[in-house]
């Protein structure tokens, strides 16, 4: 029943980390937008045809393991949302995962927890599934333990490149993450 609450508050909380990011890269997109009003050369692509794209790259990145994602923001369970420095970041790459993130947060109650990592470890994975929920989204859910906890992962990929992961850990409250897909940069020709 804790697990539940724990999940359905993490997922909450993924939400609104993604309507904010979503904002914050709308608004940049915006900017950009405006700053680079050069004629394009080729073709201009609609934003369908653009998320079209990004779906099929998050398709492929998903099903294949092999993405990673550069956190940006952290919302705890019982404090508000952080901006965070830049370098954070959430890989899967295979069979393993790499997360390197703060933790901001309390144990849970009556558990003994003398954890001292935060967020940061490589370990393998214990499941990994996906599912596309519609067609602007991927979820993965991936199931990680390494010697101070378990840890039940959501991560939420949008066709917008922004990405929403919800930690629940076994003895410590949840925790999410708002990040971007880390994509190479498209080669100037």
């Amino acid at each position: 029943m804790k697990r539940m609450l724990f999940l359905l508050i993490g997922f909450c909380l993924s939400i609104v980390v993604s309507t904010n990011l979503y904002a914050q890269t709308t608004d940049t997109q915006t900017e950009q937008g405006k700053a680079s009003a050069k004629p394009a050369k080729n073709k201009k692509q609609t934003k369908a045809e653009r998320e079209a794209a990004m779906m099929d790259v998050i398709r492929q990145k998903v099903y294949s393991k092999d993405f990673k994602v550069k956190i940006v923001q952290a919302t705890p369970l019982r404090t508000a949302a952080r901006k965070l420095d830049p370098g954070y970041s959430f890989q899967v790459k295979g069979d393993s995962v790499f997360c390197d993130m703060p933790y901001i947060g309390d144990t849970a109650m009556n558990m003994s927890y003398t954890g001292s990592q935060g967020m940061s470890f490589n370990e393998k994975l214990k499941s990994y599934s996906t599912v596309q929920l519609d067609q602007n989204h991927y979820t993965a859910f991936l199931t990680v333990s390494n010697k101070e906890d378990n840890y039940n992962i959501q991560v939420d990929l949008y066709n917008n490149g922004v990405v929403n992961i919800a930690v629940t850990p076994v003895r410590r409250d949840a925790i999410s993450y708002g990040g971007l897909l880390d994509l190479p940069k498209p080669s100037k020709k």
